[in-house]
């Protein structure tokens, strides 16, 4: 790891092309020389022991001389550094005698011939005789011109050695390149993209040059030579500037070489000159690369065996353009230091070496040919605490799911299937169905949906759910949070094709399945049900009210959600019986029907024998013309007996049938429920808490809801009516207490509004007005019942929807307000008319019992599972704005989470304040910059004030953006941190990458194929810029973070589109 970047000025367009060290005043202490080529200058800075630099001192090369390269020895033999450079303008090499003080003789120069155009020097001894010689390339004459030194700072004239026509020589390496301890000479043929070898003879001379291709068409080349392999013979780092790579040629020994591996610097990184060093002190040589393009310098790590496989990158500023790189150690310590020119900033920077030097470690795991991973995410999926990884395999339609072992490194790769052709984009994790196990939900791009697979606590997923996010949508990014303070996760999508955030709030939907049916009989038209046990072996039986057939008919449960066939017992010819209830009307403990018949305008009582047999029907008048529709059970007159109210819908009133105790009853007394109201349904309760019971009943003609408030002695209050809503057509009425406050509320279902209404009760015979619940267009609900249908403590309401052929579910919240309704197909064209609830298997869950009028069947629905999800709710992020990222926090302060989204296409981020129960507010907006296209948001307290901030990667402007929260759902203007020119950040992520406490920004970025870090420094700014290279080709699609080797440290998980593979980066901190 490196300081920030110290900057000193060279002057004004300067052009700082080339850089030299020595110690120049005699002070043990390195200084630098820089030929600055518009300057027409050399500049020396001397330097201090703390590893800073005076500033400099300029020694003329000649007016218009344009020195482009410069070196130091000693030319003289008296121990002092003099500096040689390169004046390509005036044609010739400058010698600057040194004094020994940081001071320099006049220049003294040498031809190097009209119109040579010398652009580049070396310094060697190329005729053993001990003294300092020179070679220069002329890149004009198309050779290499050879000073030979006498050792007293003066040199013979220039012999010139041909590099071949139009070979345009730009670089220079020196070395023995075959073993011979002679020095030989490597060049670079611009032009023409070869590498010039010239083998030295030991005398001055050199046998005719060898060539061989490094490259191809017209390039800028710089040379490193050293030994990369360990194999004792010099190998040759070689810089392109337009391929944009660093290749390793290794020597044979005999001045021959082949290239063995190319690395790429990323687009537009334009690499210029390469400086070599241990930066991790390992003893393994490393590479210092200037990235001009891209204003960086690079660190490639050595591995001893000619193979660099991480990279690390350093900003250098925007618009610098850093071109030459030297590297020594400017203050004593044990870390190397780098300098770089900057050529268009006109300035040296100095990056001193850290003592806690990143010596990351690369690994990558493929994801499979072609699999295209877009995304990665990071947790616990085997229960192990050790962190693992999802992996988005777009172009494989899968996920991937790689089990961590602690170390670092990953099990194979084992892939779970998404939908078909759906082209996932996003995954997210989450405990979605409170099994306390980690689950999956996948954006599925082309397919317009979202898959949960559910966690087995084994690193496998089982159980996939596929939910619908709407046509068009192209859901893109996901995310968790409790967005209604039920304490379950709820799932966050973003929508880039209809410009939404999509909210499916999570609950224990109870599933049910069809696990029997019971036939009723050819044209029964069964229209009633209710459940008991009447043969007294604990076990839910039905009775069913069939109409057509003038019967009620028993099916004897068989304790596994089947039953016997039906037992009929006549309700009298042309009885129509349409309505249906039990209870213990003579006191023997065991359980008689009561049903109510319709066209006959009587009650009939069959008593039961306790073993499914049941005593010749017992009529009681409900007056002539009455048509009874409804019937139920209570003690109205608190004598512990069981009484009879009956709904006389042509008549419009209520009938009670005050009990014996003994099977017979009093004669009907009668309560009006108004004109034309044809009472539908009617249902019991203490509505006022004076423990004495009420009546509720559905008004289907005059669309309300009446309460008859009873005395306790089986008369009662004249009706109340609450409205169900003009032209809802009232037809069934249930009780239950659905807000847990110990007070009994109503639910009617709405015919023909095709909805249910809830009525809170206020424990004083009154009710809010009514709160309703659609059960979808053209659904006709017709009849319903409540129950705990998922185990949860909280009444749930079915519903049979005549219309739509199903039943419907909406499951409780315990507040008083429900889900969306959850359906569950009763068969095409079955007109489910009746419904009732009972644990028909004996698993102790609720199951459901729906009659269905067109097939002539009682159907049970048994309890199978649950799911975490039903429908989606969407919230506008405004039009164009094609969201890319989305997070969830609390920005206000108000203990409610919130929502943030990048907003590509409009170039903002949008908030969207929740209110706690699962709702958000509309959206506020904060610019992140023209042309930004912001595309990845993370969260995080940047400043330590224990308030929300944000990063946003924006990829069109480079850069990330910082907006500080106030607290209050309001921040800060926007301070951007470049992440390199052309660099195009894609994802971003938060964590405190070197373990001071501050939260840094881990952002990949796509353009620069690099993972680029900024350091937080705790106040909400951000430095000490460094990245990670990944190489020729890469996408980097995503970036999670985790310590994935139990070290302490945080490391870096990127998905590489590109390459098809996870790239895993481990910190290794070193201290010492």
């Amino acid at each position: 790891m490196f300081a920030n970047q110290t900057m000193y000025s060279t002057g004004y367009g300067s052009l700082p092309i080339s850089l030299a060290l020595g110690d120049f005043n005699n002070d043990s202490l390195l200084d630098i020389a820089v030929a600055n080529g518009r300057g027409s200058n050399v500049g020396v800075l001397l330097g201090y022991s703390n590893g800073s630099f005076g500033a400099q001192t300029i020694f003329s090369t000649g007016s218009g001389s344009l020195p482009l390269s410069v070196v130091v020895g000693d030319f003289n033999s008296d121990s002092l550094y003099d500096i040689a450079v390169a004046n390509s303008i005036t044609n010739n090499v400058g010698i600057f005698l040194g004094n020994g003080n940081g001071t320099f003789a006049k220049q003294k120069t040498l031809s190097t011939g009209s119109g040579s155009n010398p652009s580049v020097i070396a310094v060697g001894d190329f005729n053993n005789d001990n003294l300092l010689d020179i070679v220069v390339a002329n890149s004009y004459t198309d050779n290499i011109g050879i000073f030979l030194g006498y050792g007293n700072g003066s040199f013979a004239a220039q012999k010139i050695f041909s590099t071949g026509s139009g070979s345009s020589p730009s670089a220079i390496a020196l070395g023995d390149f075959n073993n011979d301890s002679l020095l030989d000479i490597a060049i670079a043929h611009s032009n023409t993209s070869n590498l010039g070898m010239f083998l030295g003879y030991g005398n001055g001379a050199f046998a005719e040059q060898t060539i061989r291709p490094i490259g191809h068409g017209t390039s800028f080349f710089a040379f490193a030579v050293s030994d990369f392999n360990n194999d004792s013979i010099l190998d040759i780092i070689v810089a392109d500037y337009l391929d944009e790579t660093v290749s390793v040629l290794i020597g044979y020994g005999n001045g021959s070489f082949d290239k063995m591996m190319t690395y790429f610097m990323g687009y537009g990184s334009r690499p210029t000159s390469l400086a070599l060093g241990d930066f991790n002190n390992d003893n393994i040589l490393d590479i210092a690369v200037s990235n001009a393009g891209a204003n960086q310098i690079v660190l490639l790590f050595g591995h001893g065996n000619a193979t660099f496989k991480m990279l690390t990158a350093y900003s250098t500023g925007d618009g610098s353009r850093p071109f030459p790189i030297m590297v020594g150690n400017f203050n004593s310590d044990i870390w190397l230091d780098i300098v770089v020119g900057n050529i268009i900033a006109s300035s040296v920077g100095v990056f001193l070496g850290m003592d806690n030097i990143n010596a990351a470690r690369q690994v990558s795991y493929s994801t499979g040919s072609g699999s295209h991973p877009c995304a990665v995410v990071v947790n616990d999926f085997n229960n192990d605490s050790l962190f693992d990884l999802a992996i988005v395999n777009s172009a494989h339609d899968n996920i991937g799911i790689r089990l961590g072992y602690g170390n670092g490194s990953f099990a194979e790769e084992t892939t779970y299937s998404a939908e078909f052709s759906s082209r996932p984009k996003f995954v997210t994790v989450g405990d979605f169905n409170s099994d306390y196990q980690v689950d999956l939900a996948i954006t599925n791009t082309e397919n317009d949906s979202v898959t949960v697979a559910f966690g087995n606590s084994n690193g496998t997923f089982t159980n996939q759910k596929v939910y619908p996010t709407g046509h068009g949508s192209r859901p893109n990014y996901a995310a968790v949070g409790d967005l209604n303070n039920d304490s379950r996760l709820d799932l966050v999508i973003l929508n880039e094709g209809t410009n939404t955030v999509g909210v499916f709030l999570s609950f224990e939907y109870a599933t049910f399945r069809n696990q029997s049916s019971s036939s009723t009989g050819v044209n029964s038209n069964p229209e009633a049900i209710a459940i008991g046990d009447f043969n007294n072996d604990s076990l839910s039986d039905m009775v069913v009210a069939n109409s057509n057939k003038y019967n009620v008919g028993i099916f004897l449960s068989c304790g596994n959600g089947t039953f016997r066939s039906q037992e009929t017992f006549s309700t009298g010819s042309d009885s129509n019986p349409t309505a249906v209830a039990v209870g213990d009307f003579n006191n023997d403990n065991l359980l008689d029907i009561v049903v109510a018949n319709s066209n006959t305008d009587n009650l009939g009582i069959f008593l039961g024998h306790g073993n499914g047999d049941f005593a010749a029907q017992k009529t009681f008048s409900t007056e002539s013309g009455s048509h009874p529709s409804a019937v139920a059970v209570g003690d109205f007159n608190n004598d512990n007996l069981l009484d009879i109210v009956v709904a006389n819908s042509n008549t419009g009133n209520l009938g009670i049938f005050l009990g014996h105790g003994n099977g017979d009853f009093a004669a009907q007394k009668t309560f009006s429920t108004g004109s034309d109201s044809n009472p539908f349904a009617v249902a019991v309760g203490d509505f006022n808490n004076d423990n004495l019971l009420d009546i509720a009943v559905a008004n289907s003609n005059t669309d309300n809801l009446g309460i008859f408030l009873g005395h306790g002695n089986g008369t009662f209050a004249t009706q109340k009516t609450f409205s169900t809503g003009s032209g809802s057509l009232p037809h069934s009425v249930a009780v239950g207490d659905f807000n847990n406050d110990r007070l009994f509320d109503i639910a009617v279902v709405n015919y023909k509004t095709h909805n249910i209404g809830v009525f809170l009760g206020y424990g004083n015979g009154m009710f809010a007005s009514q709160m309703t619940y659609s059960a979808g267009n053209g659904a006709l609900p017709i009849m319903l019942t409540t129950s705990d249908l998922n185990n949860d403590n909280n009444l749930d309401i079915a519903v049979a929807n005549y219309g739509a052929n199903n039943v419907g579910i909406f499951f409780g919240y315990g507040d008083g307000s429900f889900t969306q309704q959850m359906i569950f197909a009763t068969g095409s064209s079955s007109v489910p008319i009746a419904i009732a609830i009972g644990d028909f298997d004996n698993d102790n869950r609720s199951d459901i019992a729906v009659v269905n009028r067109a097939d002539y069947i009682a159907m049970v629905l048994v309890r199978d599972s649950s799911q975490p999800f039903l429908s989606m709710t969407t919230y506008s992020t405004g039009d164009g704005s094609r969201p890319q990222s989305v997070a969830i926090a609390d920005f206000n302060k108000d203990y409610y989470l919130d929502i943030i989204v990048a907003n590509s296409g409009n170039d903002t981020i949008g908030i969207l304040l929740g209110y706690g129960n699962g709702t958000l507010m509309k959206q506020s907006t904060f610019a992140t910059g023209n042309g930004s296209q912001p595309c990845s948001v993370a969260v995080g307290d940047f400043n330590n004030d224990s308030l929300l901030d944000i990063v946003v990667a924006n990829s069109e402007t480079n850069n990330v953006g910082i907006l500080l929260g106030y607290g209050n759902a309001t921040f800060s203007t926007v301070v951007p941190y470049s992440t390199g020119d052309s660099s195009i950040p894609y994802s971003v992520a938060v964590a405190d990458i070197n373990n001071d406490n501050y939260l840094d920004i881990i952002v990949a970025n796509r353009g620069s194929l690099d993972v680029f870090v900024l350091v937080g420094y705790g106040n909400g700014t951000f430095g000490k810029p460094q990245s990670y290279l990944l190489g020729y080709g890469s996408q980097l699609y995503s970036v999670a973070v985790a310590d994935f080797d139990k070290d302490g440290w945080i490391d870096i998980a990127v998905a590489n589109y590109g390459h098809d593979e996870v790239e895993i980066i481990l910190q290794k901190c070193d201290t010492t």
